[in-house]
């Protein structure tokens, strides 16, 4: 008997335009829809204060899918 393998999902990048309509209240559905199905969403709002957040944002985009 073979080991049933679960497709990972694919990591999505989610970029918006801040403090601006309706980016903002699209991109918090798209994180939300997407979330909810499994997906890894990096959105910016996942910043911590103090992070290198350019290099960040550089390694979530190489990394990413979509």
């Amino acid at each position: 008997m073979s080991a049933m393998t679960t497709p990972s999902l694919a990591r999505v990048f989610l970029s918006y335009k801040r403090n601006a309509e309706p980016d903002e209240r699209l991109a918090q559905q798209v994180l939300r829809s997407l979330s909810d199905k499994g997906y890894s969403v990096f959105i910016d709002r996942k910043l911590k204060i103090g992070q290198d957040w350019a290099g960040e944002i550089e390694a979530e985009l190489r990394e990413s899918d979509f």
